[in-house]
């Protein structure tokens, strides 16, 4: 498929304004504000919030115990449901093994993340959401992939900051029993 062009880079006011959203979210969530439902395997399990370079990234543990890193990307009109891109798995032990296809949607990701090189450079990368839809990508190289990570997390923090700012409406509205789900 050759390499991923990743998209221009946002200017830097946008990019201050951002992080400045950013650090009033990370205040809010100091304050106890709850705002994590997380939807893991048609439950919805508790999680924990991560900041990578002032980008929310939530991470929780599924059923078997592993632990998931994702992005929220959007949210459930009817419910307050976080929308996730599973778009890693955190894993601290081994490098992906070049001849296990069944790697190949999270290892390369998973790798950048974690600033390692890829083990097969050439391998594809898959960002499964919630609703199915999948976005296939291959990389040449893991330098690449890292920037597209990187892209990623700029690209969606500005999805990610618009609905939480409404969902806080919301919540303030009295929507709570909209949130047992």
């Amino acid at each position: 498929k050759g390499s991923f062009t990743p998209p221009p880079m946002p200017d830097q006011d946008k990019l201050r304004r951002d992080v400045a959203i950013a650090e009033e979210f990370k205040a809010r969530m100091k304050a106890g504000v709850d705002v994590l439902k997380l939807k893991s395997n048609g439950r919805v399990v508790k999680g924990e919030i991560a900041f990578i370079n002032d980008y929310k990234w939530i991470q929780w543990t599924n059923k078997e115990g592993r632990k998931i890193l994702g992005i929220r990307v959007g949210s459930s009109n009817k419910r307050k449901v976080f929308a996730l891109a599973h778009i890693a798995e955190i894993n601290t032990g081994e490098q992906p093994d070049p001849d296990d296809t069944s790697q190949c949607g999270s290892a390369p990701i998973r790798t950048a993340l974690a600033g390692r090189k890829l083990a097969a450079p050439g391998m594809a990368c898959a960002l499964k959401f919630e609703d199915g839809f999948t976005l296939d990508l291959a990389f040449a190289k893991a330098e690449t992939c890292s920037r597209f990570v990187e892209q990623l997390r700029i690209q969606v923090f500005k999805v990610k900051l618009t609905n939480f700012q409404n969902d806080l409406e919301q919540s303030a509205k009295g929507s709570s029993a909209a949130r047992n789900v």
